[in-house]
């Protein structure tokens, strides 16, 4: 995903976006029936297990909530599970006070904020990290019930969504940049264009969900630009086995890179500003 390009921003409020086009690396489509629950040898706050009953690979990826089981998780790693198999996931808690519930999760394609993904870049302690970001929420917007995440995220719903209303991605497009207050915030990037349309709505509610607090500052595109020059330049490394794929690293000081490899292709790309103010809160 070296040959990346990027288009004209549209800005919405705080919020900036920016197209990126590049070559197509991997046909994987991601659909497929799972089920997602709390994992058969005992409840774990840092693992859930994925079954694939489907006839085709499933894609999950990295800061996807899965609500329910024991409490509400994200992923912290995107995974490839192939058809008819089953794999332990990588998890962190976005729900600090429940610790009951069911032994399965549903998948309703809501992402975790930014600022709580940027959480997963910590050094030390990632879960604590998150939950810190999660109080963020309840300081600025008031408690929930059980520190939720998906509660505030359902509280401002209406306002994500009227940030957000009309943005399409366009043909061709395997990847967005999100600019928050100003600067390049972080970009996905994907394999193929028909994997972005199906996270494309829920990367822009995650991104608003953070834009609602910011100051509505424009991101012009030649940062939007040396930002990915710079995420280029990053050398990147399959770092361990998920599923059926590789989870790839890299970090500068100018990018933090994860993602995910499947049959020698790249599926999945997060390029992360790690001195965005998102990035550096609760660092």
């Amino acid at each position: 995903m070296s040959e990346l390009h990027v288009g004209h921003g549209t800005t919405r409020d705080a919020m900036t976006i920016f197209p990126i086009w590049g070559e197509f690396t991997s046909t994987l489509s991601g659909t497929a029936d799972v089920v997602v629950g709390e994992c058969a040898r005992g409840v774990q706050v840092g693992t859930l297990q994925v079954v694939n009953r489907g006839a085709g690979p499933a894609l999950l990826l990295e800061g996807q909530v899965l609500e329910g089981g024991w409490q509400n998780r994200m992923l912290a790693r995107s995974v490839v599970v192939e058809r008819h198999a089953r794999a332990d996931v990588d998890v962190v808690c976005v729900e600090e006070q429940r610790w009951n519930g069911e032994p399965t999760h549903r998948h309703a394609g809501r992402r975790a904020s930014l600022r709580v993904r940027a959480g997963l870049r910590q050094d030390a302690d990632r879960q604590s990290a998150v939950w810190e970001r999660v109080r963020h929420y309840e300081d600025r917007h008031g408690a929930t019930r059980t520190r939720s995440f998906t509660d505030h995220a359902d509280r401002r719903a209406s306002q994500v969504e009227s940030l957000i209303t009309d943005l399409r991605p366009l043909p061709g497009q395997i990847g967005v940049l999100v600019a928050l207050a100003g600067q390049p915030t972080v970009a996905e990037v994907f394999g193929n264009d028909h994997l972005l349309q199906r996270e494309f709505d829920s990367i822009l509610r995650a991104a608003a969900l953070d834009a609602l607090d910011l100051a509505p500052t424009p991101t012009p595109s030649r940062r939007a630009r040396r930002f990915l020059e710079r995420a280029a330049v990053t050398s990147v490394r399959r770092s361990r086995p998920v599923g059926a794929g590789w989870s790839v690293e890299g970090a500068s000081q100018y990018a933090q890179i994860s993602g995910l490899d499947h049959d020698d292709g790249a599926v999945h790309r997060v390029l992360t500003n790690p001195r965005h103010e998102l990035a550096l809160a609760g660092a």
